[in-house]
């Protein structure tokens, strides 16, 4: 046997591998969404005691930082930190949170950059390219404008990557008409929902798979989103519901009103 036939012969039983573990971890997520429906249908209380105590100890102590904040260049895009009050309880579509982060792959990295909801953590918009520069982030911001209403002076969050506050892109807000927010210098608390959504992408799907072509992490990662993580994925900040479901229930309610 050839060596060419050899490695072909090992890479079909990788992807045959592969295939069969997507199938097992798409029958646990389904199994894990049919516990939750019946977790809810039978209205079991957890215990309040036992969530407080998990939570004390997750949490971490203030990290201090002694650096300088920097400011906006004169004559550019506000750039203050908006949403550092919060926003506005049960007020969908009044602010978003944007990150990118970079996978790896066999072609080299793979960079997404989303945007999220801040009232339904759905992600709204995302894009996937092989830089991580300006018109990376202003094509998911198009693409969150394309699948959700703009409320009149929703805010959007940022860190303060150059990407993020250069001037290109602050033109992109100002065309959507969205007011432009960036957290601290040095603190990264501050975009911590981008970096949640993230952590759970990476710990979820990305860190079992292997990706030979940016072309796989991309639609694996498009499924991801799409199919789990805004459809049935429970998110503990919205009741433990999936961000399509508080969507819905959201629109149910403004077409009511």
């Amino acid at each position: 046997m050839s060596e060419g036939c050899a490695v072909a012969s090992v890479l079909g039983m990788l992807e045959e591998r592969e295939a069969a573990a997507r199938v097992q971890v798409e029958s646990l997520r389904e199994e894990v969404a049919r516990l939750a429906e019946v977790l809810e249908a039978a209205e079991i209380e957890l215990d309040r005691r036992v969530i407080a105590r998990g939570r004390r100890s997750r949490k971490r102590r203030p990290h201090r930082c002694r650096c300088r904040a920097r400011r906006c260049r004169p004559g550019g895009t506000g750039c203050s930190d908006g949403a550092g009050a919060g926003l506005p309880a049960g007020r969908c579509q009044l602010g978003w949170a944007q990150g990118v982060s970079g996978l790896a792959t066999g072609e080299g990295w793979l960079y997404l950059a989303t945007v999220i909801d801040c009232c339904t953590k759905e992600v709204i918009g995302y894009a996937m390219d092989d830089h991580y520069q300006t018109p990376l982030i202003s094509r998911a911001i198009r693409n969150a404008a394309r699948n959700r209403k703009l409320a009149t002076g929703a805010i959007f969050h940022s860190d303060r990557g150059s990407n993020y506050m250069s001037a290109e892109f602050g033109k992109a807000l100002d065309r959507l008409g969205l007011r432009r927010s960036s957290g601290r210098t040095g603190i990264c608390f501050d975009n911590a929902m981008a970096e949640s959504f993230f952590g759970a992408l990476k710990n979820e799907r990305v860190s079992r798979v292997s990706y030979l072509t940016r072309e796989a992490a991309r639609q694996d990662i498009t499924r991801y989103i799409e199919f789990w993580y805004n459809r049935k994925r429970l998110h503990s900040a919205v009741g433990y519901r999936p961000p399509r479901e508080v969507q819905a229930e959201y629109e149910k309610l403004r077409v009511a009103a």
